[in-house]
Formats: C-alpha cells, sequence, structure tokens
C-alpha cells in the first residue's frame, strides 16, 4: 500500500490547490516608522508589478507606530486593489495578548483589503505556539481562517495544539541546516503528510545573513543558489500558498523590496550592528523574474517577452582578510552544528538568466573571462536558467548572455570583488540585473500540471537512489527533489518486479527500492530482490543532524574556574544539539536528543557574558534546571543575575499552571458555601447601615436634612415639623415619647461613598419608614408608657437585594491568570534574549508578587471547599473570612476596583471588616490591598497594565523598591503562600551574583 500511496501522491500532487494559489511576502511594520500612505502605494504596486497578492504584515506587540501604520497600509491596498494579513509576532516583543488580537481582527477582518480564504480572513503568526489555546476563543469571536508559524514546535506537533486549532501551518525554515547541502524539501514534506488535507504555506527566500549582537544574532546560512532552488522546488511540493521570507526585513538581509532611508534601517542601529551591512544594497533585482517563476507555480505555465540576466555575489573574497565579526554558518539557536562562515559560503559569482531559447553564460572578473554550463536548465529550454563560477579572482564583475554570437543581455556591477567594508567581510551580496530587447511571446510548450519530472535528486544517501527514479516521474516528496519536468520517460521500457530495502535499511526505502530495481537498477548498498522483515526508524534519516557530545572551548575563558563551569555547560548543550563554536567543540553529531527537565545540575558561569555564545548556552542550561525555588535559591549565588532570574521566571509560570490547575478543581467550592455567604452579607446590611447611621453621632447622617414633630406620629404633619440636627439630641427620643422625624437625603453621592466605605452597595439600599416602640424603664411595669416613634425617608435595606456570588469575581480574576502568564512568558524572552534593558533581577522579584497572590487565593479555596461541606455555627466565621481572603488576593487580577465585580469584591471586604471584630488574615489584608499605593497592588497594576502603567525598567525598578520597603507587619498581612515562598525570591535576588 505504501508505494501505491506515495506513486498517486507523486503523479497528482502537481494538480493541487490550483484554484486557491496565492503569494505573500513577509512585511515588517517594525520598519516603517516614516512611511505614510503614498509610500505604501508604492510598495504595493511594485509588489502586483512581481504578481505578489498580498503582505504578510508582520506586527510585534507595543510598536508605536502599529496603529498608524496598519491604518495606512489597508487604506493603501483600498486604493490598489492589494490585499493584506496579519502575521502577530509572538517572538519580537512577547506574546500577544488575546484581547488585543481580537481588536485588530475586528477592526479589519472585514475589511475588503483583507485576504481572505474560504470565505474567512486569512490570519497567520510568526510563533507563539505556547499561546496556541488562545485562538480557540479568538476564532469563535472573529472567525477567520489561522494558519500560524509554528516551526519552533515542528509540524506534527504543531498540527494537534490546542486540539488541532490551526487551520493549516506556515514553516520559517526557508534556509538550508547543512553545510554540505543545499536547501531540500524535507521539511516541507513533513508539513505535507502533518497537515493531510489541511493546506500548507511554504517558505521562499533568497538569502540570509545578520549580525545583530544586541539581539544575540550573528549567523549566516548558505543561500548562494537558494532563490530559485526554492521557486523549482514549489512545482514539487505545491502549497497552497507561498511566503516571500521577506520584503523588508533589512536585518537579515533577505529583503526584495527597496530600503526607504536610513529610518528603514533602524533594527541594524538597535541591534548594534558593528557595521551598516545594507545601506547601499538595492535587492529589488531580486523581483525581475518573479513574475514569471510565480506563474509557473499557480497556473503550470509562463510567458517570457522580454529577456534578461542577474548576478549576485559578495563583496570580499576568502582571500581577503576581512574581520568575519564572530559570523558563523548555522546556529546553535537552531540546534545546528556550528561551523565557521567558509563552510556556508563559497566565492564566486552566481546568476540567473530569463530566456526564450537556450543560450550560453560568459562571466568576467577583473578581466578574468569564465564561460560556465549551467546548473539548471528547463527542459523546453522556455524558462529560467541558473549558473554560478566559484573563484576567488578579484575585480568588476560582468555576466553576459549570448547566442548564436550575439549577445542577449548583460548584467554589469557596479560594485568590484575586493576591499574589506569597514574592515569587516559583508556576508550581504550585491545583486544585478540587465534586460535585453523584447521578445515575441515564448511559453514551456507542456504545462507543468501535465508534464512528468524527468529529473531529480536526493540528500545523502537518498541521492543515487533518487537520480534514477525521479527521471521516470517516481520522486516522492518525502524523499527526493524534482528538478526538471517534460514528457513521461521510461514507457518503452519492460519492467521487472520490484525491489525491497535491503538489510539494515528500513521503510524509507520501500518505494524507491521498488521502482528503481524495476528499472533494473538495484543498487545492494540500499536494496535487494528478497523481500525482509520491514525495520521502521524511529529516527527519520531526513532530519538534520545536531550535535550529541562536545566540549569546552579553552580560549573562550580565561580562569580554571571558569572553564570549570564551562566544561559542564558545554558537556550538558552539546549532549543535546546546543554547541556554540565560540564556547564549545562539538565532538559528535548524531540525532537530536532534548533533555528532561531539571536534569542539569551543574555549575552556573559566574564569569562576563561578553561572549554571545556562553551568554546563550547558560540560558539554554538554565532551561532545563531548578524545579522550584527552593532549589534555585541554594543555587543562586553561583548564577549570573539574567540566568537566576530566567529561570526564576520560569518556575514562577510552572507554578502559576499547578495552581490554575488546581483552580479548576476547588472552584465548586464555592457552591457548597454560597448560601451561607449569601445569609451572611444580608444579615451584615442592615448593622452596617445603623452604624454609619447612630454610632459616633452618625457618620452619614451629615448627608441629610432632618426635621422633628413632637406632637405624635403622623406622616401628614412635616409641614409642622421643625428642621433639626439630624445627630445628637434632638434625635433624643424615649419612653413617654410620640415623635415623628424625617430623614431627606441632600447629597447622594456623598452617603453613597459612606456606605461603600462601610462596604454597603448603594443598590441594597431603599428608603422606608422605620417604627419603633422603646422598652419600658424598668422592666416589668405595667403602668409603663411605651411612647411611638416614626423615621421616614430612613435608610433600609431592600427586601431582595442582590448579592453578588465570590465565584463570579474569582471567575473574573482568573481571566487576568491569562494575562500574568504573558507578563511572564514575555519577561522570560526577554531576559532571555538579552533584550530586557533593566535589572532582570528585579523583574523577576516584582512578578513573583502576583503569582504568588494567586497561589494564597487557591489555597483559600481549599479551605473553602472542605469546610463548606460541613458548615456549622463554629465554623460559619473562618468560611466568611476564607471567602473574603480569596475574594481579597485575586483582587488585583482585576484591577482591584476597575470594574463592576472588582468594586463589588471590595465592598464584601469592607463589610465583614466593619461588622467582625477583625484578628484575621482576611481582615488585616483588606488594608493592604486597599491602598493603591502599597506594594502588592501597585506591583499588580503595572505587570497587568492596568491603566497603561507598562512593565518598563523604570517602573519595574519603582515598584521593587516599594517591595523591598515592605515592613514586617505588611509582609504578615499576605497569605501563607506568600510568606512561604517570598523569602526564597528574596534569596534568589540577593544571591545572584553581579555582572563582572
Amino acid at each position: 500500500m505504501r508505494i501505491i500511496t506515495l506513486i498517486l501522491y507523486s503523479i497528482t500532487l502537481l494538480a493541487c490547490n490550483g484554484e486557491a494559489k496565492a503569494v505573500f511576502a513577509h512585511f515588517m511594520v517594525g520598519n516603517t516608522a516614516s512611511y505614510n500612505q503614498a509610500l505604501w502605494e508604492t510598495e504595493m504596486e511594485l509588489a502586483k508589478a512581481s504578481r505578489i497578492d498580498a503582505f504578510a504584515l508582520n506586527i510585534a506587540r507595543g510598536e508605536k507606530m502599529n496603529a498608524d501604520q496598519i491604518k495606512n497600509a489597508f487604506a493603501a491596498a483600498r486604493v490598489k486593489s492589494f490585499k493584506l494579513l496579519f502575521s502577530f509576532d509572538y517572538a519580537g516583543r512577547g506574546p500577544w495578548p488575546a484581547g488585543e488580537v481580537l481588536d485588530l481582527l475586528r477592526q479589519y477582518a472585514g475589511d475588503s483589503a483583507h485576504f481572505m480564504h474560504n470565505g474567512l480572513p486569512l490570519v497567520s503568526t510568526f510563533e507563539g505556539p505556547d499561546q496556541a489555546n488562545d485562538w480557540i476563543s479568538i476564532k469563535a469571536q472573529v472567525p477567520c481562517f489561522f494558519v500560524p508559524d509554528w516551526s519552533s514546535k515542528g509540524a506534527e506537533p504543531a498540527s494537534k495544539l490546542a486540539n488541532g486549532v490551526a487551520d493549516g501551518l506556515f514553516n520559517w525554515a526557508a534556509w538550508p541546516n547543512h553545510p554540505n547541502w543545499s536547501k531540500d524539501t524535507y521539511i516541507d514534506a513533513s508539513y505535507r503528510r502533518a497537515l493531510g488535507n489541511k493546506p500548507y504555506m511554504m517558505p521562499v527566500s533568497p538569502w540570509f545573513y545578520t549580525n545583530l549582537p544586541k539581539y544575540d544574532k550573528n549567523w549566516l546560512w548558505r543561500g548562494e543558489t537558494l532563490w530559485f532552488d526554492r521557486w523549482a522546488q514549489a512545482l514539487h511540493v505545491q502549497p497552497e500558498w507561498i511566503q516571500i521570507i521577506s520584503w523588508n526585513d533589512y536585518g537579515e538581509s533577505h529583503y526584495i523590496g527597496p530600503i526607504r532611508g536610513d529610518a528603514s534601517l533602524v533594527a541594524l542601529d538597535d541591534g548594534k550592528a558593528p557595521f551598516n551591512y545594507v545601506k547601499g544594497i538595492e535587492h529589488g533585482a531580486w523581483r525581475a523574474f518573479l513574475p514569471y517563476a510565480i506563474s509557473l507555480y499557480k497556473t503550470g505555465t509562463g510567458t517570457i517577452t522580454q529577456e534578461g540576466v542577474m548576478m549576485w555575489y559578495r563583496q570580499q573574497s576568502v582571500a581577503s582578510g576581512c574581520n568575519d565579526g564572530g559570523t558563523t554558518a548555522y546556529t546553535a539557536t537552531h540546534m545546528q552544528p556550528e561551523g565557521k562562515w567558509t563552510e556556508g559560503l563559497k566565492d564566486g559569482v552566481f546568476f540567473a538568466a530569463q530566456l526564450g531559447s537556450n543560450a550560453t553564460a560568459e562571466v568576467t572578473i577583473g578581466g578574468q573571462t569564465f564561460k560556465p554550463s549551467w546548473r539548471f536548465e528547463p527542459h523546453s529550454g522556455v524558462g529560467i536558467y541558473t549558473g554560478f563560477v566559484h573563484t576567488s579572482a578579484l575585480g568588476a564583475v560582468r555576466v553576459d548572455i549570448r547566442r548564436n554570437g550575439g549577445l542577449v543581455a548583460s548584467a554589469i556591477g557596479a560594485k568590484p570583488i575586493g576591499e574589506c567594508q569597514q574592515g569587516y567581510y559583508n556576508f550581504n551580496p550585491v545583486i544585478y540585473l540587465g534586460w535585453g530587447a523584447s521578445i515575441a511571446a515564448r511559453s514551456p510548450p507542456i504545462n507543468i500540471k501535465d508534464a512528468a519530472c524527468i529529473e531529480g535528486t536526493g540528500i545523502g544517501e537518498f541521492e543515487d537512489l533518487c537520480k534514477y527514479t525521479c527521471k521516470y516521474n517516481y520522486c516522492p516528496v518525502e524523499a527526493c527533489m524534482c528538478l526538471k519536468y517534460g514528457p513521461l520517460q521510461g514507457g518503452n521500457i519492460v519492467r521487472g518486479p520490484p525491489g525491497y530495502p535491503a538489510a539494515n535499511r528500513d521503510t524509507n526505502y520501500d518505494g524507491l527500492c521498488a521502482v528503481a530495481c524495476s528499472y533494473e537498477y538495484c543498487p545492494l548498498k540500499y536494496c535487494g530482490k528478497v523481500k525482509l522483515d520491514p525495520i521502521v526508524s524511529s529516527v527519520s534519516p531526513f532530519r538534520p543532524k545536531s550535535c550529541t557530545s562536545g566540549r569546552a572551548n579553552p580560549a573562550a575563558v580565561s580562569s580554571k574556574h571558569a572553564l570549570r563551569a564551562l566544561e559542564q555547560i558545554c558537556s550538558f548543550g552539546c549532549k543535546h544539539g546546543y554547541c556554540p563554536i565560540d564556547a564549545c567543540v562539538c565532538d559528535k553529531t548524531g540525532a537530536l536528543v532534548l533533555p528532561k527537565p531539571d536534569t542539569f545540575t551543574g555549575d552556573k558561569p559566574d564569569f562576563g557574558w561578553e561572549v554571545i555564545g556562553i551568554r546563550l548556552l547558560c540560558r539554554y542550561t538554565c532551561g532545563w534546571g531548578y524545579a522550584s525555588l527552593e532549589a534555585l535559591a541554594g543555587q543562586a549565588s553561583n548564577m549570573e543575575p539574567d540566568c537566576a532570574s530566567y529561570h526564576g521566571l520560569n518556575v514562577l509560570a510552572n507554578m502559576l499552571e499547578g495552581w490554575e490547575t488546581e483552580y479548576e478543581g476547588v472552584k465548586s467550592g464555592y457552591d457548597d458555601a454560597w448560601p451561607t455567604y449569601e445569609q451572611y452579607i444580608r444579615d451584615a446590611v442592615e448593622p452596617a447601615i445603623s452604624k454609619i447611621m447612630t454610632e459616633k453621632d452618625g457618620v452619614a447622617t451629615k448627608f441629610f436634612k432632618c426635621w422633628r414633630f413632637d406632637d405624635g406620629v403622623n406622616e401628614n404633619q412635616k409641614h409642622r415639623a421643625r428642621e433639626i440636627s439630624c445627630t445628637g439630641d434632638d434625635r433624643f427620643w424615649g419612653p413617654q415619647l410620640f415623635r415623628s422625624f424625617w430623614f431627606d437625603l441632600i447629597d447622594v453621592a456623598g452617603f453613597n461613598a459612606t456606605l461603600e466605605e462601610a462596604g454597603v452597595d448603594p443598590e441594597w439600599v431603599t428608603f422606608d419608614t422605620v417604627s419603633t416602640t422603646p422598652p419600658c424603664l424598668s422592666p416589668g411595669d405595667q403602668f409603663c408608657n411605651r411612647g411611638f416613634r416614626a423615621e421616614y425617608g430612613y435608610p433600609v435595606p431592600r427586601e431582595n437585594l442582590v448579592v453578588p456570588n465570590p465565584k463570579d469575581l474569582v471567575g473574573k480574576a482568573f481571566e487576568g491568570v491569562n494575562s500574568l502568564h504573558e507578563a511572564l512568558s514575555s519577561s522570560s524572552l526577554d531576559v532571555g534574549a538579552d533584550i530586557w534593558h533593566g535589572s532582570p533581577t528585579e523583574l523577576f522579584d516584582v512578578l513573583a508578587v502576583p503569582v504568588l497572590m494567586v497561589g494564597d487565593a487557591i489555597e483559600s479555596m481549599k479551605e473553602i471547599k472542605d469546610i463548606a461541606k460541613k458548615v456549622n455555627d463554629a465554623k460559619k466565621k473562618d468560611l466568611i473570612m476564607l471567602i473574603i481572603e480569596s475574594i481579597l488576593m485575586v483582587l488585583p487580577l482585576v484591577g482591584v476596583i476597575v470594574g463592576q465585580v472588582g468594586r463589588a469584591g471590595l465592598m464584601a471586604a469592607r463589610l465583614v471588616h466593619a461588622i467582625e471584630a477583625g484578628g484575621s488574615t482576611a481582615l488585616t489584608l483588606k488594608d493592604v490591598i486597599e491602598n493603591p499605593d502599597s506594594a502588592p497592588v501597585a506591583i499588580a497594576m503595572m505587570v497587568l497594565d492596568v491603566a497603561g502603567a507598562g512593565r518598563s525598567p523604570d517602573n519595574v525598578n519603582q515598584m521593587s523598591q516599594m517591595k523591598s520597603l515592605m515592613d514586617a507587619p505588611t509582609v504578615n498581612n499576605m497569605g501563607k503562600q506568600f510568606k512561604l515562598y517570598n523569602p526564597h525570591v528574596n534569596n534568589i535576588v540577593s544571591g545572584a551574583c553581579k555582572k563582572s
């Protein structure tokens, strides 16, 4: 069945999804601060001319230009009949809160300029797999077709996140991952397989080089022939969509759009590039042949009406002796074995020509002429040809295309190969284009959809088999890459019996051996004629290798103590794929084996992190250590502040997740407690009103005007009454007195505020007649004239007052836990990427506060659940106190008194505080929570960005200072979890060594 499936897939793949195909370009909104609508329109005109359908707008959370530039972009797109879609960047500045995503989708998803798929707005991301669950709710509220990039998880795991919430997937792996291989399609195939019938968005990119030390980015990926290799591979993979990476990500050198002045190059300044490797180097020529390439992908054919040639090259040869800036080929941050940059790039000139018929190429460098053969030429002669010359020659560069002795087109380089740029190698290539004359329209004689694969290849041990089987149209995308299409070959060959994988070869060879051997090519190394028991490999041979063993690079450090620590983290990191060459030496490669949590127990370096590889390696090993704050506190003195804080934030995130899980199990405890709590609050309202109307001369009576009538009780005699003070002796009344009193409320706001201070919701109060008969002065006095009093307009509890259920408050607060998760995640990312510009220990110190308060709320709820099942009078007060404590602990998560729910919770605490005598954690905690200037409240408000405070380094520093000034009584007023864990937090903060 496997061979039949593979053959059918290979034959029919080209016909898939033809109607819905589209090409997008990844567009960095963060580089558009100086744009206006007119400039957006210009960009869209260039994209449309290249047959690009839409920009995927990469938007990082919190970028100042987002609102204005998104508005400009959509306005321009409507004018130019162009399309846009969002790519929410969860990595650049931290995860997007679901609410902010919804705000943008509600505003723009229905815009006529938004790209649609099957009637739904198409939405993507850059990373964000940890927020996958958010998209269940997002899609429920704003229906959309969701195609995220969750490449960090791999195809199959990403497809299953949040119960398969993704409607398709985008893959970011557009570049080669091994120095000896060109870019293959094995990762593309893994997405096709994992997605099944769901659509796939394939990445295509021309290059990659970055040197931004501030962002810990300094590597390149091999790219000499990448641009046109990927367009050829797209014909084989046949994705639903292609996304070009990128239009304007200048910092990674893969831009195909214009440079828009220095303002567009802010990433190089912010990233502390050692020199400007982009300025003056336009890449627009890479767009020249896109109309043909995209037409071929979308329709299976294309038309050429003008011939031309483009070339690209680096401006310095290996022999130039420039400073390489520490740039590596490949990167440990992607679990790749790193190498010197020379393993990733070769000296030479690379070129492509768009031709209507066969021609030859001639390359001249510094007066030296080369006549290379084509690396690739289309079967019919019509299409895009590619070639290269590997040479270290220096000087001016020119590529000529000739046919029958005549010149067809020339590309002439304005910049020669030679001198260093400010002392450095510049690995960002220069690109030049030359057009020839217009020609009569030419198209390939056969449509790709109707063509067969007639040439292909594979990687490693699959290369020979793929080269053979692909020419007979068996070129399974899981193992092979088709390079050329044409009429079906081999039809006149009499085929023999199929072959089988040889001994020690697994089932990945099934189809290839079956087909190859049937054509009498049956290499014994791979195949045989005898069917053996199948071997199913647990490790795919198509996965790139990672480092599996390594050691420290002694040259990276200067002291024995530092070397000992480096040996430990290199041994651990290299064993698990993370082996940066500026810190370690990789001794062995193989299948990647990730460590289990909590498996690193070695020392953390206490030396400075001026070496990027050491800094990143420390973070990596940190990520597999300590499971608790207590364990981390015990080792903090051996750790850098960044490392200690990074791991501390991860521990907090795990604690929060655990408490959140417990919440699901205990929240029903409020259901059992609800009748007791409701009756308690109802019973407490009348005493609270009486207290503010009578005790201490009645603090609330000043908001009334009062009258007294001394000659009987009669509501209709107010006109005969005299005005009196609402407090003091004027309200004296006793036995044998028959009096009427009237209370007219003259200050509603003042009275309501006093009610709220007492914990009474004004909605619980109405105004009615209160009649009272006093007791006799002497009990049993049969001659007592008891008297009578009536008070008209007196505040009393409503008969059917509604008591808010504390379960609703806590539930609302736990919606805020999502924001707390996001705060922890983004902060961990900032510290881990070294882009947090403040103190990392202060950030950890501050974020611990709301996390521990959530823990205290959960602990209270657990006790509530136990007590509520068998509550009695003796336990009633304990139950009420626990409910109030749980309410108070989560109030900061709803902004304390922000919103009706938070306000109701705070008033409940005040009411209980007013009635009970004190002595409870809940009652002392009330004073802490109610004070907006107290450290716990101020910190929670900042962390959750209530009122736009934000987690800036300055704000975090201020909050950390406030926390350090919390006195012993304040700390004691907090809950048990806070008092248990806060000492560990303090030990981590004080123990982490200072940066040298």
